[in-house]
């Protein structure tokens, strides 16, 4: 059995959507569904840090709290949390062996407009 020829895959490609294509329909979308979500998620984050200023506010010290309203309203939930994390860039300036050790590499798409 012999094994077949691996493909050279390039590092970089440019491609152009096809007229009609639904990656033209999207691509002429972009723009707009990106306004219109920075926009939501802006106000959103408005929305959220506003009603947990409120409720620290009026509640000092208090580590859970539901918050209700009219019939129909949603019913949130505050806690607060205080998770640990690792302190990347302090880890490898001191042990760079150790991150090295337990470092993993990942990997994802991203995407910006030129």
């Amino acid at each position: 059995m012999t094994a077949e020829p691996q493909q050279q895959v390039p590092s970089r490609v440019a491609v152009t959507a096809p007229p009609g294509s639904r990656l033209e329909e999207l691509l002429a979308s972009y723009e707009v569904a990106k306004a219109a979500a920075e926009a939501a998620a802006g106000r959103f984050k408005a929305v959220t840090d506003g009603i947990k200023a409120e409720l620290a506010s009026a509640n000092p010290g208090v580590p859970d709290i539901t918050l209700g309203g009219a019939p129909g309203m949603p019913r949130l939930r505050m806690t607060w949390k205080r998770p640990w994390r690792v302190d990347e860039k302090r880890l490898k300036a001191e042990d760079p062996a150790l991150y090295v050790r337990y470092a993993v590499r990942g990997g994802h798409w991203e995407m910006r407009q030129l």
